[in-house]
């Protein structure tokens, strides 16, 4: 017998209501695939856009991602028939559970490097450089222009010392020939685009098997091409808001207590710096960006830019969300990160 029930957010599209297929024969309940229908424009084209990054992609690459059964594009909706991912077992959680080590982070990157982005980089495309501006926009300044009861032109003081607004930090940003030269030398293919340890489902049966889910891909360019940093830099800003570069370049942990740092997805917690402490004491990450990025001093200050960013639209996006606690305590942080990256480049 099959049963059929409304949840939402648990296959490997975008948030969508999520029509669950139960085969309940034999008393034993398994999910056999879920449906994903978007009614709303939004959703629809959200859906649209994935399927159709989906179906562009190789079969190599395919294999790390959602299989797509069947879909159906009306006016009205769009439905997606795929596979049921059970949530619960993410890279996270069994991190968390001390189920997986850090060097399971390297074969994770690593696939989707050889399977997603060499296959499809873009070298030279003609919009490269636009990349840049338009990342700000959806990602920065979409967020901080639904917020209306901070005055982001106000200079800020943080542990006593005066800081620039974010209104001026961002102005220096981009005006500098720092901003200019990480724009012109972009480099575009696909990406996952919410990259995120809460997106990568790990197999039961065995722990090097792995799934990506949930992507976004981004409308920048026809082909949805984006920066691969962007991608890279994401994850880092999720899991661990300390730069993995060499720790005698800047001091970045005074930012925050000496065995705890802020650390944000769903919430935002503490979690202690030692469960993250090897991740930063090498480059494997950018080992496997120099085959895009062969310039490592360039691609380092690639992946912090980025990384600030980051961590900047998630403190702006929990500020629009207003559910957690502590969420301007977090932005301050952010705030802080900003400026200290610009300091430390001599840009302010």
């Amino acid at each position: 017998m099959k049963n059929k029930f409304i949840i939402k957010n648990t296959s490997g599209l975008s948030s969508a209501n999520t029509e669950l297929i139960i085969d309940s024969s034999d008393n034993q309940k398994v999910c056999k695939s879920a449906i994903k229908d978007g009614v709303f424009d939004d959703c629809k084209n959200k859906l649209i856009d994935e399927l159709k990054w989906y179906q562009s992609l190789n079969v190599e690459a395919k294999s790390i991602f959602p299989e797509i059964k069947s879909y159906k594009i009306t006016s009205r909706t769009v439905k997606i028939t795929m596979p049921y991912y059970f949530k619960g077992n993410t890279f996270e959680n069994n991190y968390l559970k001390n189920n997986l080590s850090l060097a399971n982070v390297v074969i994770f990157l690593d696939s989707l490097l050889n399977k997603l982005y060499l296959p499809t980089l873009n070298l030279d495309h003609p919009k490269r450089h636009l990349f840049l501006p338009f990342f700000l926009k959806e990602k920065l300044y979409n967020r901080k222009d639904k917020i209306k009861n901070i005055n982001f032109s106000v200079n800020l003081v943080i542990n006593k010392k005066q800081i620039p607004s974010l209104d001026f930090l961002l102005k220096i940003l981009i005006k500098s020939e720092l901003f200019k030269k990480i724009k012109k030398e972009t480099r575009l293919c696909k990406t996952h685009g919410d990259l995120t340890f809460k997106n990568i489902l790990i197999d039961e049966r065995d722990q090097n098997k792995f799934i990506f889910i949930d992507v976004n891909p981004k409308r920048f360019v026809r082909n949805y091409l984006s920066d691969p940093t962007e991608d890279i830099s994401r994850i880092l800003a999720y899991m661990y808001p300390i730069l993995p570069i060499k720790q005698n370049a800047i001091n970045w942990e005074k930012i925050t207590d000496n065995n705890y740092t802020l650390q944000e997805d769903s919430g935002i917690f503490l979690r202690h710096k030692k469960n993250f402490k090897h991740l930063f004491q090498n480059d494997f990450i950018y080992n496997l960006m120099l085959k895009i990025y062969p310039d490592k001093k360039k691609l380092k200050i690639r992946v912090h830019f980025f990384w600030v960013i980051h961590v900047l639209t998630i403190a702006l996006s929990r500020i629009v969300d207003g559910k957690n606690k502590n969420v301007f305590g977090f932005y301050l942080f952010a705030h802080r990160l900003l400026y200290l990256f610009l300091k430390k480049y001599k840009l302010t």
